[in-house]
């Protein structure tokens, strides 16, 4: 049986049994979004750049947004989880159910742009020894923030991977 509520303009059934839950995925991908001691070549600096554990404010990650290729008029999420461990700083992030959203889980779901790569801003660093491919100080990084994360193709940090996350949490209409 059905009825409409006073002034709300929707419907609400009555069911014998409960909405299935079918399994799938939950618009959740996570993984290592940065090793650390570990160089890296991110874009912006001509070296090798190593983050230092304890060098970012981990609360800038939270309120941060999670772009497509480090372009602010790309946002396609937000931080749902932070994990950071001794060696390494990982993530969670609930996609946003829009067109850019669906193409970005459709491609991690497909292994084509798998990357994550953190926007930091940094605020105090050291120099180490100069990179043997281009003679530049290597950037050690021990203060900073994260303005933003991003999904790419080509992450600076080989191990900074995006991958699915199956629910059984997902309702069918």
């Amino acid at each position: 049986m059905s009825r409409q509520t006073a002034g709300l303009g929707m419907f609400l059934l009555r069911c014998a049994e409960p909405p299935k839950r079918v399994p799938g995925f939950a618009r959740i991908i996570s993984g290592q979004v940065l090793p650390y001691g570990t160089p890296g070549r991110p874009t912006g600096y001509p070296g090798t750049v190593r983050f230092l554990r304890g060098a970012l404010d981990i609360g800038s990650l939270a309120g941060s947004p999670l772009l497509l290729d480090h372009d602010p008029s790309r946002p396609i999420g937000r931080p749902t989880g932070i994990i950071d461990d001794v060696d390494e700083l990982r993530a969670s992030y609930r996609v946003a159910p829009t067109p850019l959203g669906d193409d970005a889980l459709t491609l991690v779901g497909e292994g084509v742009r798998t990357g994550f790569s953190i926007g930091a801003v940094v605020d105090e660093y050291d120099l180490g020894d100069p990179d043997p491919e281009t003679g530049i100080d290597e950037l050690i990084v021990t203060a900073g923030h994260v303005r933003e994360t991003s999904l790419l193709t080509f992450p600076a940090y080989a191990t900074a991977r995006a991958e699915l996350h199956e629910s059984t949490e997902r309702i069918t209409p």
